[in-house]
């Protein structure tokens, strides 16, 4: 089970899947809430996510229509993100993985709201927003 928890500890989540694969994100709400210029963020199957230890330490809020963040309400930790559109998967920012994740790079998400000092400079695909699939 690959587990990862909240930098405070008392929110501690698992599960039985692999990782989908990795995109740099971009976007507005991601930077804001890592304090960077991107976050690393995957995918995993909702059914295989469990939260271990601490719901009772998750707090929740709707940031845009149809987009749920579940955070640590004592270190704010951002736990996962829940979406209508993707309702069979839960996704995370592997910042919070306890171990080093096996991971397949993606892509660059949500360039429509990359800072102009960032400089791509791989040759993965690069989306405006959340490619679909």
């Amino acid at each position: 089970m690959q587990k990862g928890s909240c930098q405070c500890g008392k929110v501690v989540f698992g599960f039985e899947a692999e990782l989908l694969p990795v995109y740099y994100c971009y976007c507005r709400t991601c930077r804001k809430l890592s304090g960077s210029a991107f976050s690393l963020v995957s995918r995993v199957n909702k059914a295989a996510f469990k939260i271990i230890k601490g719901e009772n330490h998750l707090q929740s809020y709707q940031s845009s229509l149809g987009k749920y963040r579940y955070n640590c309400r004592t270190c704010c930790s951002p736990i996962y993100v829940d979406t209508d559109l993707q309702p069979e998967f839960v996704r995370l920012r592997l910042g919070l993985l306890d171990e080093e994740p096996n991971v397949v790079f993606k892509g660059h998400i949500w360039l429509s709201h990359k800072p102009a000092y960032i400089k791509i400079r791989d040759v993965l695909p690069q989306y405006e927003q959340w490619p679909d699939g």
